[in-house]
């Protein structure tokens, strides 16, 4: 069998996914060719170099730094990851200290290790409800920067991956009035400028007039998985500077068959404004219907408000977090009777919620589904049971000292069951995945209440990965 032979067989089963990538596989919207091979060039005469774009690969890149006002932008063939690695090491030279919101992925952990880089971890406050991470505080990283006047660098994620947002304007002016320049982990948002079509207001981080953005287009756009967008603007980065590890950090054979994506996508863009606005009211539409749930309930739709979370600045409504509420269902269980009662595939699923994505691709079809899934559900979910079922994922307020990401190298360390762990300092992440945001970094104390919550997850059947693969229960400290 073939991996072309699971795909037949996936799409055969007619299962709808509010996953991404944003296209949804949704030829008809999106019209790309079928065929990739017919685009798979390499950089001969007429179609440009990507490192040193002149031609047709800088008005492509220059169009899209129009389409989302930024000064600069180049396009990414790996991921956010490769945005996260080059703006980190274009913003921080070795040794240098940076502010981190301590709910970033991994992929900005990995990078500070590999610079050798040392980071202060400011952890947002955590929601009352749900106990899903907030949104930063502008106070507390005007405070963080008083304390820490060696910080070079404000790292924080917005959107978070169930869609809460930041007040990233005034988290830069904080910064910048320091002297010091912010990047934003926008890898989820990479479509929240385009609110202004709807008269609505941009959380964009480019918007926001942080100086290094970075955008996953394949997550909420239509664009090809790894498709990338590093935006930059002021000059507290040097933007030369940048280029260099864009062009180091990045495979030397960008794929054609992506940057045909990605500039597909900015066009399409152009021509979809009609369509992002029915997807809009679509939204809207399903927040109404949702207003019947009594046991489920949606994360800042139906009954629920953004009123009701103080500690959220404001939510990606492109993002549909199912919390199992008063019912007795995890947020496993829910993803697991979309994918067998209702051929609907979820994005991801946590102890007390489960995730869809939606783009303006989704269909009628999609969100009809997906409504009378939620509806029968709440009709049928057992009442609560008495247990607890929200964990706080990690502690809060700001780290005393930087954690060091350079330790693991520098001393030895053996591995201990977790609960032998406790008290002694962590050389190794370990993170639930996804959504990929460490419990455990090097250089921490091992909590109890981490170890706790590890395990908890583990029980409830969701991954956690080690640097070797899943995590067998034991924590590389030092020794």
């Amino acid at each position: 069998m073939t991996l072309q032979d699971v795909f037949n067989q996936y799409n055969q089963e007619g299962i709808y996914p509010f996953h991404m990538p944003g296209h949804k596989r949704n030829s008809q919207e999106t019209g790309a060719p079928c065929n990739p091979y017919l685009q798979d060039y390499t950089e001969v005469e007429g179609l440009d170099n990507l490192y040193t774009a002149s031609g047709i690969l800088k008005e492509s890149m220059d169009h899209a730094a129009a389409l989302w006002g930024s000064s600069h932008c180049l396009f990414g063939v790996n991921g956010s990851t490769g945005g996260i690695f080059t703006a980190v090491f274009a913003a921080l030279s070795p040794g240098e200290t940076a502010l981190v919101a301590r709910n970033c992925h991994k992929s900005v952990y990995n990078a500070l290790s590999l610079r050798g880089a040392k980071a202060f971890l400011l952890s947002p406050p955590l929601d009352e409800g749900t106990g899903i991470p907030g949104s930063i505080s502008p106070k507390d990283v005007e405070e963080a920067l008083e304390l820490h006047p060696e910080i070079r660098l404000v790292i924080l994620t917005s959107p978070t991956y169930e869609g809460v947002i930041s007040p990233v304007a005034a988290i830069a002016k904080t910064a910048h009035a320091r002297g010091v320049p912010v990047l934003v982990d926008e890898a989820h948002g990479a479509h929240l400028h385009f609110a202004l079509w709807a008269g609505e207001p941009s959380f964009s981080a480019v918007d926001a007039g942080a100086d290094l953005v970075v955008q996953s287009l394949h997550k909420t756009l239509p664009a090809l998985t790894q498709t990338t967008l590093l935006h930059g603007q002021g000059s507290r980065i040097p933007w030369q500077r940048v280029k260099k590890y864009w062009a180091s950090l990045q495979t030397s054979s960008p794929s054609y068959v992506l940057m045909e994506s990605i500039d597909r996508c900015c066009h399409h863009l152009e021509a979809s404004k009609e369509r992002f606005l029915q997807h809009r009211q679509r939204l809207l539409a399903f927040s109404r219907k949702m207003n019947a749930l009594s046991r489920l309930s949606i994360l800042c739709k139906g009954k629920d408000s953004l009123e009701n979370h103080p500690s959220f600045f404001a939510m990606d409504p492109d993002k549909i977090v199912m919390l199992t509420g008063s019912s007795s269902l995890t947020g496993q269980d829910i993803a697991q009777k979309m994918r067998r009662e209702f051929s609907i595939q979820l994005e991801m699923a946590s102890l007390i919620y489960a995730l869809a994505m939606t783009s303006f691709c989704d269909t009628p079809e999609g969100f009809s589904r997906l409504e009378t899934a939620l509806l029968s559900m709440d009709a049928k979910a057992p009442s609560f049971s008495p247990c607890q079922k929200r964990l706080p994922p990690f502690p809060c307020g700001l780290g005393s000292t930087p954690c060091d990401f350079s330790l693991p190298e520098r001393v030895s360390g053996e591995r201990v069951q977790a609960e032998a762990a406790v008290g002694l300092r962590s050389l190794e992440a370990i993170s639930p995945y996804p959504p990929g945001i460490p419990l455990l970094l090097p250089g921490e104390i091992v909590s109890r209440e981490a170890v706790e919550t590890l395990f908890a997850f583990q029980r409830a059947g969701l991954e956690v990965q080690s640097p070797g693969g899943l995590w067998d229960g034991r924590i590389l400290v030092c020794s």
